[in-house]
């Protein structure tokens, strides 16, 4: 459990530096204290829409949400998927999240609430990677899909 918890610090960091090379922490500073919250929290606190409209991102970011949906949605359409199926579908979330982060090329406010949407799905990304137990990994599933889905609610390109 340790393993993970320390995947999860250095990945909230490497998020942090990678992701345009920003400073600003939307999360006011306590990135560290937010990665221990239980993964089947549904919750994006401090997500919100700018004066009523959806925030603008890089051509990179969507692409890379659109990828992740999709592979959402097909993995729902599957038959009853194992623990297996899981841990998998967490190590092809994680190929595209990385391709988010690499290519992200997004500044300022919008930039900072893309990282309060992304900061909670890396975690769950991660739980799904390494869970051992089913019903568990049903719950972390159904909460990497709703936290996916609200990027269209809240960013478009």
């Amino acid at each position: 459990m340790i393993k993970i918890k320390n995947m999860s610090v250095a990945l909230t960091v490497l998020l942090a530096v990678s992701c345009s090379n920003q400073n600003n922490d939307p999360q006011g500073g306590v990135m560290d204290t937010h990665i221990q919250k239980e993964l089947s929290i549904y919750s994006i606190e401090g997500l919100k829409l700018d004066n009523g409209k959806k925030w603008t991102t890089d051509k990179e970011t969507s692409i890379g949400f659109k990828k992740m949906l999709d592979l959402t949605n097909a993995f729902s359409e599957s038959s009853i998927p194992s623990l297996s199926d899981y841990n998998q579908f967490g190590n092809d979330l994680e190929v595209i999240k990385g391709g988010i982060l690499n290519k992200c090329t997004m500044t300022g406010v919008g930039h900072d609430h893309l990282h309060t949407l992304l900061i909670p799905l890396i975690r769950k990304i991660n739980g799904i990677k390494e869970v051992s137990d089913i019903d568990k990994a049903n719950e972390i599933f159904s909460n990497i899909k709703l936290n996916i889905q609200l990027y269209d609610d809240y960013f478009t390109f």
